[in-house]
């Protein structure tokens, strides 16, 4: 039987999961995916252009909140006559909870990999629903500082280095700090 493909790139929302102090309570809106919540927010005018002016500091709590993406997606009956239903994923980033129907079926701390979830005992026929919860990246290395002490960084002191992370996102001499958090690949 051959497999069926099927792109999980329309119909995606994107909430504030978790809104950390100080930072603007902010609608659930539409969201891009591949992509991040930097874009995201940017494309529905919820933010200044990151890249103008100091902007990057004044957005600097969105690396603070939790962030969660959602989408529903059919499964048919050819599908469930498969052998394995998977949930492929290109790029999430970074600490993501992947649910379906309300259940977890996975947890990652990568953001230089692709994962495959089994999903065979967790979808049904017709609608499902998938969330995936990006935590805090920042939150988690500060904590990651404490608990393990300070470990040297080539990144202005920003704890890049606790979490699999691309680092510029923590900035860089030549770019700002928006560590930001997505689907930033395919599903």
């Amino acid at each position: 039987m051959p497999n069926i493909v099927v792109p999980l790139s329309d119909g995606w929302r994107l909430r504030q999961a978790r809104r950390a102090d100080d930072a603007p309570e902010v609608p659930e809106i539409d969201a891009t995916v591949p992509g991040c919540v930097h874009t995201d927010l940017l494309g529905h005018g919820l933010i200044p252009d990151p890249f103008v002016d100091t902007n990057e500091h004044d957005l600097a709590w969105i690396a603070e909140c939790d962030w969660a993406y959602a989408c529903g997606f059919e499964v048919t009956p050819a599908m469930l006559e498969q052998e394995r239903i998977e949930l492929k994923f290109e790029g999430l980033d970074t600490l993501a909870t992947v649910t379906v129907n309300g259940t977890v079926v996975a947890e990652t701390a990568n953001m230089h990999r692709r994962y495959r979830f089994d999903l065979t005992s967790h979808v049904r026929l017709g609608s499902n629903a998938l969330e995936i919860v990006f935590r805090s990246a920042t939150a988690y290395c500060a904590a990651a500082a404490i608990a393990e002490g300070i470990w040297p960084s080539a990144s202005f002191g920003r704890p890049f280095n606790y979490l699999r992370k691309m680092a510029c996102n923590w900035g860089w001499d030549w770019g700002p700090w928006l560590t930001t958090a997505g689907v930033w690949r395919p599903a």
